[in-house]
């Protein structure tokens, strides 16, 4: 039997205890839990939680980084013990996330013995049984048996078990090539929804959204002149309404772009441009930006997370509010709870958050662990009865309100209705709105004058460029 050998000192599951003034947690770490394929090989288990259901109750999680397949969750009510749903089947699986009565969604392969086969987007229970969500006509039976798991997938699903989004890969015809017909496609998002009356689930295909398309611009939404590109779009999260789906959609130029679909309409916050663009000596006026960013989760109150990195380098947080507001925070925070707790990876935690429940009584996400040939994560969470510690009180409702300069770009943090700046004669040299960054590069140097506008109160900050 082989077992691979970590040599890095990790916890056992439920071992430590932590506290944060009167509050109390429990850390559950699975580092040190094992699975054993069919020839008896045992792993670690590799992989996170990517998601935690509202009520926490219930965490689900894969491996999509090494590819073992490894699936597993996690049950309160057995929280010392991780189950995996693979049961020493070498196949692939992924659980993405989990309703509060313990119906999980993911992907799942249907093939004969020893032969490659299709992967469908699913549900499972933990009865062992999976269940094929339905798939469009144009779905593409290339990447769906040639490619790894995630490819087709259900990725998010809201607490009730309504809405369930994901993205598949669609057929878009036929080209010729040296090597014979080559299949032209693109990687779309889609929604499903569950028939109370029939107990199916029915298609909203989603692609058709790229036609109507806005863009976050300094405060407004505006009509985006061409169609945004469709190549590759990844969901990541779900609000429990159905009328958000949070995700990633890659520009033309290869970039990210956080983007979220609100009531049938995709919004794109950040535009990691086309292609760059010249002055008349040459010089470049517009850089394309190849980092990008995503929205990575919808919490209780429709607030959507996410980051975007520019061409600079520099690391913009933000919260997209249900009522279309941009709001910078000065950490990243990759979920938040109903109470106006937010968790992300800068914040003291001893693993890395992904995900929590409404009410913040569970983190979950993974630790980093060294297989001695590498690292990769395994499987952690935090759970407590009342709260988690590690909280960063970042609201936009009650966020103080401030500026940062990132490299040169300016951003006010917090909730306000206007940003004016002014140099030192009083002259106004820019002016935005709620989300808007200002570009540092267009001034002269000197010292300015930034006047922040919030509910019947006005804010002022110097700065120097």
């Amino acid at each position: 039997m082989k077992k691979i050998l970590l040599f890095s000192a990790m916890m056992v599951a439920s071992m430590a205890t932590y506290a944060q003034s009167s509050k109390n947690y429990t850390k559950y770490d699975f580092s040190e839990t094992y699975w054993s394929d069919s020839y008896g090989d045992e792993y670690p288990a590799i992989g996170v939680f990517y998601h935690v259901s509202s009520n926490g109750r219930y965490a689900a999680g894969c491996d999509d980084l090494v590819d073992t397949g490894i699936c597993f969750y996690w049950d309160a009510q057995d929280a010392d013990n991780l189950h995996f749903i693979n049961d020493g089947v070498e196949t692939r699986y992924s659980l993405r996330d989990v309703t509060d009565g313990g119906m999980f969604v993911g992907s799942f392969e249907m093939a004969e013995e020893g032969e490659m086969g299709y992967c469908y987007p699913g549900i499972y229970t933990p009865d062992g049984k999976w269940t094929a969500l339905p798939l469009p006509e144009t779905a593409s039976e290339y990447y769906g048996t040639e490619n790894i798991y995630n490819i087709n997938e259900a990725r998010a699903v809201s607490n009730d078990g309504k809405y369930i989004a994901g993205h598949i890969y669609l057929t878009r015809g036929y080209k010729d090539s040296p090597w014979g017909l080559l299949e032209r496609s693109v990687h779309a998002p889609i929604l499903w929804t569950l028939n109370e009356t029939s107990g199916e689930y029915e298609i909203t295909m989603l692609d058709e959204i790229y036609k109507n398309s806005l863009r976050y611009d300094n405060g407004d939404l505006k009509e985006i002149p061409d169609s945004v590109n469709l190549s590759t779009f990844m969901v990541y999260d779900i609000s429990d309404d159905g009328s958000i789906i949070c995700g990633m959609n890659e520009a033309g130029c290869g970039g990210s772009n956080p983007v979220v679909i609100k009531n049938g309409q995709l919004i794109q916050i950040f535009d990691c441009g086309e292609e760059a663009a010249y002055d008349e000596d040459g010089n470049p006026t517009h850089a394309v930006n190849f980092n990008g960013g995503q929205c990575t989760s919808v919490d209780a109150d429709n607030n959507v997370y996410g980051y975007y990195q520019t061409e600079n380098l520099q690391m913009l947080n933000f919260i997209f509010t249900p009522d279309n507001e941009l709001i910078y925070i000065d950490e990243f925070a990759s979920c938040g709870s109903n109470t106006g707790d937010r968790f992300g990876l800068n914040m003291g935690l001893p693993l890395q958050p992904l995900c929590c429940s409404h009410d913040g009584n569970v983190v979950a996400g993974g630790v980093v662990i060294d297989l001695g040939f590498g690292q990769t994560e395994s499987p952690a969470l935090m759970a407590d009865k009342e709260f988690v510690v590690g909280i960063s009180r970042v609201t936009p409702e009650t966020a103080k309100v401030d500026i940062d300069v990132k490299g040169n770009t300016l951003i006010v943090e917090g909730r306000y209705d206007a940003a004016t700046i002014v140099d030192a004669s009083g002259k106004i040299m820019a002016k935005g709105g709620q989300g808007a960054t200002f570009d540092l590069d267009r001034l002269p140097k000197g010292v300015y004058m930034v006047s922040v506008a919030t509910k019947g109160n006005i804010k002022t900050f110097k700065f120097t460029r």
